[in-house]
């Protein structure tokens, strides 16, 4: 495996916030978030680059803009540029029940699903302090400038939302380590699900690959699966 050195890691953190029912999917919540967002990290020395991505329906789809606090906005940057920054995008997965939608309804407002990715992060004394004092940001919520979409954002966390940590290598992935790294994941499936609300393993975006994936589904004549596990497992 590659050194602890050579390693980085990126969170992706899913949240929900109140809208007034007028702002509901029209993007403000997005823009509104992210500018909320660099205020509370407005006396940091070096501030922290902010981007929304709209439009996004995967890791490749959608257009980003850099988002700067005071300004200015919606400045287009490329797809290769979304992993230096902390990009905001909105999350449709992430949504209230019933009881909670009906609540929120009476008070003529709207619940949005909410993510922001954070930058790609070194294992040092400087990645995992700025991703404390980031999701710090994010949670704290406030005061909005623009009362029409709320008085405040008050960041939720909910049975649909998730964390997710992404570890990559610095000097991309060989053959070998790949497969290392498929198997340690398959081994940890469990153990990491056990983690998650039951209701992530019920969704086929998060269905587990041991039980749901191609490979699982292929028969074997070994007593060991595809990639070397045994069976019973």
């Amino acid at each position: 495996m590659a050194s602890e050195t050579a390693l980085t890691f990126g969170v992706e953190l899913e949240f929900m916030v109140t809208v007034n029912h007028n702002y509901y999917r029209n993007q403000a919540a997005l823009w509104a978030m992210s500018e909320l967002f660099l205020r509370n990290l407005e006396n940091l020395a070096a501030p922290l680059p902010c981007a929304c991505i709209t439009a996004k329906l995967n890791k490749s789809t959608g257009q980003g803009y850099r988002s700067d606090y005071p300004g200015p906005h919606k400045v287009p940057i490329q797809k290769k540029e979304w992993k230096n920054h902390y990009c905001f995008s909105e999350d449709v997965t992430v949504y209230p029940n019933f009881k909670e939608e009906m609540k929120l309804e009476a008070e003529n407002k709207r619940a949005v699903g909410l993510e922001v990715s954070t930058r790609a992060l070194d294992f040092d004394k400087q990645g995992c302090p700025e991703l404390k004092t980031a999701f710090a940001a994010v949670r704290n919520g406030g005061e909005l400038t623009n009362k029409e979409i709320a008085e405040e954002f008050k960041p939720s966390t909910h049975s649909t939302a998730g964390l997710h940590v992404h570890v990559g290598v610095k000097d991309g992935l060989s053959l070998e380590t790949a497969r290392q790294v498929a198997v340690l994941g398959w081994l940890l499936e469990p153990c990491l699900f056990s983690l998650c609300s039951t209701d992530r393993g019920m969704n086929w975006h998060h269905a587990p690959i041991r039980k749901q994936s191609m490979l699982s589904r292929r028969p074997s004549t070994s007593g060991h699966d595809d990639m070397g596990v045994p069976d019973s497992l």
